[in-house]
């Protein structure tokens, strides 16, 4: 009698080379099945099919990712809806940070400017025109990227008695108070304002 030899079964191999592909979602699921095909197969020919290791091999790293993904997915069900109200408070605060920083130099140029031309600005835009600088800060919260609103003179002592001038934010809520509501922490609401000085050596000697 003639002996039947073993063949390979090209399911076991697609089931194993499934479970290691990562990243396609799903593969896991593929290499399940067809690594559990492959067993009935090799089981149903009387093992005159080949590849029972890669089949339970692709069966097993199947399952490992498959877990791997229900635990990844009910860990973001849990954590989702609070790592986003820390993202955005966190994405607004390097916002605040920002503006800070901008009202610095801002500022700066404001009292060169002044030392140039013995005279307050009477908009920021004039800093750019001067050639003091090539383009101005734009207000990260202004809807359609406008830059940091500008009050010199009497506007701005209305506000503020003691301001030579006043550089602010229309804030986190993108409404233009005008410079008279203050933001804050507590109440995130109001502009982010920067009451400006003409620093004393930058004045003009009586």
């Amino acid at each position: 009698m003639e002996k039947v030899l073993p063949r390979r079964s090209k399911l076991p191999i697609a089931s194993f080379l499934l479970s290691l592909i990562f990243f396609i979602p799903l593969t896991e699921i593929l290499a399940i099945i067809l690594g559990i095909a492959a067993l009935i197969r090799i089981h149903k020919s009387h093992h005159t099919l080949k590849g029972e290791a890669l089949a339970v091999v692709g069966i097993i790293f199947g399952a490992i990712r498959l877990l791997f993904l229900i635990a990844i997915t009910v860990l973001w069900i849990v954590t989702a809806p609070h790592i986003k109200p820390s993202f955005l408070k966190a994405r607004q605060n390097v916002k605040v940070a920002k503006v800070y920083i901008d009202f610095l130099r801002l500022e700066q140029l404001i009292n060169e400017y002044y030392q140039q031309h013995q005279e307050t600005p009477g908009n920021l835009l004039i800093l750019k025109e001067s050639g003091m600088v090539k383009t101005l800060p734009v207000d990260p919260f202004s809807k359609n990227g406008q830059i940091y609103k500008y009050k010199f003179g009497r506007q701005a002592i209305e506000i503020y008695p003691k301001a030579d001038f006043l550089i602010y934010s229309v804030g986190p809520d993108s409404h233009d108070d005008g410079g008279r509501k203050q933001y804050s922490t507590q109440d995130k609401k109001g502009d982010i304002i920067k009451v400006g000085q003409i620093k004393p050596h930058f004045k003009k000697e009586e």
